[in-house]
């Protein structure tokens, strides 16, 4: 969580030092003895680059899964499988992580209002917004401004 609010290159430095501690670690333990091999088609690639793409470009908007399946020309029973291959979560999951992390960077580097943010981030509803945030960062976007704030003040002293 420190490494959030850290310049890039102490983010760097921060990181490498966390594979140093995983990679000493005597209790790791693999997730899986299969080896795990993708072979992505390069239709597959295209199809999924231009549904990542349309997501990256209009995020902040009213993007559903039928429209993003119809990107990809698939059905939305197909898409959401597709994606969930492709990603390794659906699309759901995906497109709120994009907007949390839009409204998160929004509420450390704005004076903007959260009701405000959560409706540039994309959000239909504040409750919906405090709701999503707070399951991907573990804090509500008050208190993740607050921290940001904190972080701000002890690397300027």
């Amino acid at each position: 969580r420190a490494m959030e609010h850290q310049r890039p290159a102490a983010q760097m430095g921060a990181f490498l030092a966390l594979l140093d501690l995983l990679a000493a670690s005597r209790s790791a333990q693999p997730l899986s003895r299969v080896p795990q091999t993708l072979s992505i088609s390069p239709h597959d690639q295209q199809r999924i680059d231009r549904v990542l793409s349309h997501i990256r470009g209009h995020y902040t908007q009213r993007i559903q899964l039928t429209d993003a399946a119809k990107l990809a020309h698939l059905t939305p029973a197909a898409f959401s499988r597709f994606f969930l291959r492709m990603m390794g979560r659906n699309y759901v999951a995906y497109l709120h992580d994009m907007r949390v992390a839009h409204a998160a960077r929004m509420l450390l580097h704005t004076d903007e209002p959260i009701t405000v943010i959560a409706l540039a981030s994309g959000f239909d509803t504040l409750s919906h917004f405090n709701r999503i945030f707070r399951r991907i960062k573990g804090c509500t976007p008050r208190a993740y401004r607050r921290r940001g704030e904190r972080a701000d003040d002890a690397s300027q002293s």
